[in-house]
């Protein structure tokens, strides 16, 4: 119940009861919440935050009855959908397999393989550039890095990459 005291006990219950000023006051206090969480996580852009805003309205107008903590079911619910955005993202890049065509089935996997153990920030770098075709500029806008520092980290991850791909070492 704790939870629910942010967002007023009373209005909670009303929600619940299905007050129709109390539901539309409700899911604004919500909106705004989710959103300034959504804030937290780097590369979210707007649209992808008023999604991820909905899709959790919703789920929570399905589940508010059960939900004990409200702050900690929100907490949880951005951080999966974050996730699960991410995980998309990641599987969508597989799906792009027309240079996967020219290789042999065991190099793709070996590719991919090495792609996954790249770190985290790697991984992106070499995603948004090579795959989805950002500019220098929006990766170091997206990743909160000085762009002048881009050219060299793509370097350093493709470097990693080459020698993970070729079954040394492990990824940074």
């Amino acid at each position: 119940m704790e939870g629910r005291i942010r967002f007023g006990e009373d209005l909670v219950s009303r929600v619940i009861g299905g007050e129709a000023d109390a539901q539309f006051e409700f899911y604004a206090l919500v909106n705004t919440y989710v959103m300034r969480l959504c804030m937290k996580y780097r590369n979210l852009d707007c649209h992808t935050i008023e999604d991820i805003s909905q899709t959790i309205c919703l789920s929570l107008h399905r589940n508010l009855p059960c939900i004990e903590n409200l702050e900690a079911w929100l907490a949880t619910a951005i951080r999966r959908r974050v996730q699960d955005l991410d995980a998309y993202r990641f599987i969508s890049l597989e799906n792009v397999s027309e240079q996967a065509t020219r290789q042999s089935p065991e190099q793709s996997v070996a590719l991919w393989d090495a792609l996954h153990r790249l770190g985290v920030l790697c991984k992106r770098i070499i995603f948004f550039h090579f795959i989805h075709g950002y500019s220098q500029r929006s990766i170091a806008r997206m990743e909160k890095l000085s762009e002048g520092t881009i050219p060299l980290r793509k370097k350093e991850c493709l470097g990693k990459l080459f020698t993970l791909y070729h079954g040394e070492a492990d990824g940074g």
